[in-house]
């Protein structure tokens, strides 16, 4: 990622979800990125727009979902926590 997700918001806070830079052993423009995230409700969302509104407090997690041309596939996974004023 090319910017960090910050470790801590206020609820109610819009999160942007951060830049990335793809690289793979074949063609990336071939790679396939879906970006979702779990709320503190412990389910799971799209991201809509690049970012995410933060509407209660606890752990919040923005998965990168890839997959590549042959259907080799990685996630990666970032936490942050949402508080109260």
């Amino acid at each position: 990622m090319t910017e960090k997700i910050p470790e801590r918001v206020l609820v109610g806070t819009e999160v942007k979800v951060p830049a990335y830079t793809l690289s793979d052993n074949g063609r990336v423009d071939m790679i396939t990125v879906t970006v979702y995230y779990r709320g503190a409700d412990g389910i799971m969302y799209p991201v809509e727009n690049g970012k995410i509104t933060v509407t209660e407090a606890g752990t919040y997690t923005i998965c990168f979902y890839l997959v590549d041309e042959n259907q080799n596939y990685t996630i990666e996974c970032y936490d942050f926590v949402a508080v109260n004023k």
